[in-house]
């Protein structure tokens, strides 16, 4: 288990504390065997025989618009999150947008930063949509 304090460090114990008295419950483990994190309601604070800690907090998703780089180059449909009818062909790409061609020959352009927003992409003729950009995960 990733844990949320350094408790090597007398702040980290300290941190480890405060949280306690905040939501009344936490994590312990032996420090001489190799143990799996246990729940504990009333902890001894006995640092010398255990280590008590929480969970690190999970990575949060985030959705950055896609790059020039970033982007599919093969063939891709995108269309209006709102409007799930319009389905436009992408043409061609640019350093900074997206070109498309309507199904009636309308030509247009996105940036990366409307696309993310406002659009989804299907690789494979509209069987699934996926959205304009790329997933990563941040630490909180």
């Amino acid at each position: 288990m990733k844990v949320k304090f350094d408790t090597s460090t007398v702040e980290g114990k300290i941190a480890v504390m405060q949280e306690f008295a905040k939501n009344r419950g936490g994590f312990w483990r032996f420090l001489l065997r190799d143990q799996e994190w246990q729940h504990i309601s009333i902890p001894s604070w006995n640092w010398d025989s255990f280590d008590y800690n929480y969970p690190a907090d999970p990575p949060r998703k985030v959705l950055k618009p896609w790059t020039f780089e970033t982007a599919p180059k093969c063939h891709v449909l995108i269309k209006d999150k709102s409007v799930q009818q319009l389905i436009r062909a992408v043409s061609c790409w640019s350093t900074n947008a997206l070109h498309t061609l309507s199904p009636h020959f309308e030509a247009s352009t996105y940036t990366w930063d409307y696309l993310v927003t406002n659009y989804e992409h299907s690789l494979d003729n509209g069987a699934t949509w996926h959205p304009c950009g790329i997933e990563t995960e941040e630490s909180l």
